[in-house]
């Protein structure tokens, strides 16, 4: 769970924002090109941060605000990192559209607040891969408590949110990016997010597995239906109730 807390938080770093200088000289010392059993787009990272220098920063700037802010656009279409833009294949381009509501409600039912800092819609990939983060490390956290059920509920969570919120759309927005990004260090990103997507759902699939054989419990059991998270909390007392009662025995 550690290592999977941490490749999402690392997905989350390169598509947040431009990096930093320290961000990329963290990335450049992280022996990337060494990870290749993950995916060989970490390898072509790695290698484009051993030769970086200091017009790197600036190069980087450039090709993330150029391919992720929607300045250069092909075919009409822009490589922007929100579910809301590609959750329809060949569909209108959109902010804050359907798919960043059922987002929030997900995140407000996991009592999960976003940070100040970053005035971006719920459901831009960054926070997408930072809720998966979270959901991992209380994952570990129940696990060592012994509370199984709430493990396995949180596992089938993760694997709803995956297929639903992440892999639904991130292939067309990564097939996208490619065609409009120039440095080989966001190719490699691009990649290297996809695989690691690709090989989570497996990785869900064995651990949700494992919990299930090692205590008799049954995912179907226990799992939250991810339409219900997706809904706003009800306005009546007894809903209410519900929330809350779920929410604390949640988080």
């Amino acid at each position: 769970m550690e290592e999977r807390r941490s490749l999402y938080s690392l997905v989350s770093l390169l598509f947040a924002a431009p990096l930093t200088q320290e961000q990329i000289d963290r990335l450049g010392d992280a022996g990337l090109s060494e990870r290749e059993d993950v995916s060989h787009g970490l390898a072509v990272m790695g290698k484009f941060l051993r030769k970086h220098d200091a017009d790197t920063r600036q190069a980087l700037a450039v090709d993330y605000t150029g391919t992720f802010y929607g300045m250069r656009t092909t075919g009409g279409r822009a490589a922007l990192p929100y579910e809301s833009a590609h959750d329809e294949e060949g569909g209108e381009q959109m902010l804050m559209g359907k798919a960043r509501a059922r987002v929030y409600n997900v995140f407000k039912k996991h009592a999960l607040r976003l940070g100040q800092s970053l005035n971006l819609p719920e459901d831009h990939l960054s926070f997408e891969c930072d809720f998966m983060a979270v959901l991992a490390e209380r994952t570990k956290e129940r696990l060592a408590e012994g509370d199984d059920a709430e493990a396995l509920r949180l596992l089938t969570t993760q694997r709803s949110f995956l297929a639903r919120h992440i892999a639904s759309w991130y292939p067309r927005f990564a097939q996208l990016a490619l065609s409009l990004s120039k440095e080989r260090f966001y190719h490699g990103a691009l990649e290297f997010a996809q695989d690691f997507f690709a090989l989570d759902a497996d990785l869900l699939d064995d651990a949700i597995a494992a919990v299930e054989d090692e205590t008799g419990l049954r995912a179907e059991d226990v799992a939250l239906d991810m339409e219900w998270l997706e809904t706003p909390p009800r306005d009546d007392e007894a809903g209410r109730a519900g929330d809350e009662a779920w929410k604390a025995a949640s988080c």
